[in-house]
């Protein structure tokens, strides 16, 4: 089990009870059932829900709209940045293989972190009415959300990432045949 769903995980265990349940229920099955078993493993270890262990993961003291200066170690900054580093740098390949399988307010608040590199060339292979649906969702993505919620879906992302490898030979190119409906 990767490390970002662990800590993604114990965010959502810090997390008020309502805001943990709405964010599970817009995950795919799949992965509400992974998390939901790791929230109850928490529970039954005695794991404090207050944050005071959130202190210790890889984004510690970092913002997920960036670094925070004056609190952040080192650290926690340069995770920060190979986080961002590892989402900026990810291939269409990988982008298509993961952004596509999740909900539009998952890619809308994803899109709404920075202007990574690849945002128009993946807006590109989407369907006018898809794309228009995500540009609706950036302009409110985030709102309401903790800084707990914004650095669990940026850990997540950054994970799924990380967890695919793909062929060299797979071209970021896509034919007209490829746009999604």
């Amino acid at each position: 089990m990767g490390e970002g769903l662990k800590q993604v995980a114990l965010y959502l265990h810090c997390m008020n009870k309502s805001d943990r349940k709405w964010l599970l229920k817009n995950l795919r099955r799949d992965q509400r059932v992974l998390l939901t078993k790791m929230l109850k493993e928490l529970g039954q270890l005695g794991i404090p829900a207050n944050g005071a262990l959130l202190g210790q993961g890889p984004l510690a003291g970092a913002d997920v709209m960036g670094p925070d200066e004056g609190g952040a170690s080192q650290e926690s900054m340069n995770q920060y940045q190979h986080t961002i580093s590892t989402i900026d740098s990810a291939s269409m390949a990988q982008l298509k293989k993961i952004l596509l399988s999740e909900p539009d307010w998952m890619v809308a608040n994803i899109l709404s972190v920075k202007r990574w590199a690849w945002s128009e060339q993946y807006m590109g292979i989407l369907s006018s009415k898809k794309r228009n649906a995500i540009n609706s969702l950036c302009r409110n993505a985030g709102n309401g959300f903790s800084d707990v919620v914004k650095q669990a879906l940026v850990t997540a992302f950054a994970e799924k990432l990380q967890q695919y490898s793909f062929d060299s030979s797979i071209g970021t190119k896509l034919r007209q045949s490829d746009r999604v409906a």
